[in-house]
């Protein structure tokens, strides 16, 4: 039996409720080089039959159950009724941040910024108060507290789905009480020791982003062997660990961290790929809005690209787009959707 092997989805379709399905799937295995290698093309909807008189494909272990997973993933109840992809607005209450530090610092300025993204298309609103760009530097506990917590006490009043973009868990801990359902940890467990035991105390979901060291060294010449397959393998290891913490599969939301210790290279290999993540079976989000592996190839214009390449990934699997752009991005996929 193959255990190491991976699975591309391609040819979608959307269903009758817009989600995104796969009809055909490439089986990869790795080459010496650390190359991906097709070794066989499986319809995704047949499969079951095929594999059992097919011996090319009896090789490999659990394949019919990891078919299954691409289209079905598991979802969470506050998703149940969402649209199609579920838009996440980026809502910054930071000096530093990449695109918008500062713009927002303000209490009134960042409560009308949330208010405008839901009225354009927003369904989540990710409140940071703390940078993680490449470069940033870490902030005291308390002040990112200080920035987020009034942010999230108004606009839990309304009813609004909010995300806490946060590595801290006394950060974590003041949104969740505050209301905050979804806890977005850019360090993937790895940054503080007791993110585990308050995800376990709390019913809340959590985003599970690669990465690698801090901001600040995360950049310094980051190496894969495959950058694919090690983020694929990195998430299996951590989904393992909550798992043994009883934290229930429905909460894990998995996020590829672009631009998080990747090369420019790195990024558009896991943009190209991101469809062989999903038969891990979780909700998929990706960041990609006005990052830098836009900028370094483009000259002025980062919005137009940032808007390809999330309905790229729209196409490719991805359930959540946490953008800066929410009405260009939303009128984007209205029109997408309407061509298809």
């Amino acid at each position: 039996m193959s255990e190491e092997f991976y699975l591309q989805p391609f040819n979608h379709f959307f269903d009758e409720k817009g989600n995104v399905k796969f009809k055909n799937a490439n089986i990869l295995e790795t080459s010496g080089q650390n190359h991906f290698v097709l070794k066989n093309t499986v319809d995704v909807f047949k499969l079951p039959k095929s594999c059992k008189s097919n011996n090319n494909l009896k090789k490999y272990l659990n394949l019919s159950d990891r078919l299954k997973r691409i289209n079905t993933p598991l979802t969470h109840i506050n998703f149940i009724n969402s649209q199609k992809p579920i838009i996440m607005g980026i809502l910054n209450i930071t000096e530093d941040s990449f695109h918008d530090g500062g713009r927002y610092f303000d209490f009134k300025k960042a409560l009308i910024r949330a208010e405008n993204m839901i009225k354009e298309g927003a369904e989540i609103i990710d409140v940071g108060g703390e940078s993680t760009r490449p470069g940033a530097s870490a902030i005291d506990v308390q002040e990112e507290i200080k920035r987020i917590k009034p942010v999230i006490k108004e606009l839990s009043k309304n009813n609004i789905l909010i995300s806490c973009d946060t590595r801290n868990s006394l950060t974590m801990k003041v949104a969740l009480d505050l209301g905050t359902k979804i806890i977005n940890d850019v360090s993937s467990l790895n940054y503080d020791k007791n993110t585990l035991k308050l995800l376990k105390n709390y019913d809340c979901m959590y985003v599970l982003t690669h990465s690698k060291k801090t901001p600040q060294t995360m950049q310094n010449n980051p190496i894969y062997n495959n950058v694919v397959c090690d983020i694929y393998n990195f998430f299996k290891k951590k989904l393992c660990i909550l798992k043994s913490m009883n934290i229930s599969k429905e909460r894990i939301i998995l996020d590829p961290g672009i631009g998080f210790a990747k090369t420019l290279d790195h990024n558009y290999i896991i943009l190209k790929n991101l469809s062989v993540f999903l038969d891990l079976g979780h909700p998929l989000m990706i960041g990609i809005s006005r990052k830098s592996l836009i900028k370094s190839l483009t000259k002025n214009n980062t919005l137009t690209p940032s808007v390809v390449l999330a309905i790229n990934a729209y196409t490719k699997g991805a359930k959540i787009l946490r953008v800066h752009d929410v009405q260009e991005t939303q009128e984007a996929i209205n029109i997408f959707k309407r061509a298809n």
